[in-house]
């Protein structure tokens, strides 16, 4: 499947499960971190996401832990957050390349 389908896909089981009084909420994963992100693929994602409209969407950094593949090509020095109690997907523990951690 192509991008394209696959977003096309998605919306049509997100239409599909989202008819109100159904009980079924759609959600969403978006993983940060997973390839070199600028601002155009950003905006391209967020219009991505606005046409699937789902009810939650579920937002992740990736963390690299060492027995994911991900995990094992990040370069040790974009890690910003040594300790690894404080590790989890929620807060961004390696450097992006194209934007600076602090908002």
């Amino acid at each position: 499947m192509t991008q394209k389908e696959v977003v096309r896909y998605l919306q049509d089981n997100i239409a599909a499960t989202s008819r109100p009084g159904n009980g079924i909420l759609s959600i969403v994963n978006i993983m940060y971190g997973l390839r070199d992100e600028t601002w155009s693929s950003l905006w391209k994602i967020l219009r991505q996401l606005q046409r699937m409209s789902p009810d939650f969407y579920n937002a992740l950094h990736l963390t690299p832990l060492g027995w994911t593949s991900e995990g094992r090509a990040i370069d040790p020095t974009r890690i910003v957050q040594l300790d690894q109690r404080k590790w989890d997907y929620r807060q961004p523990v390696i450097q992006p390349e194209c934007f600076p951690l602090e908002c």
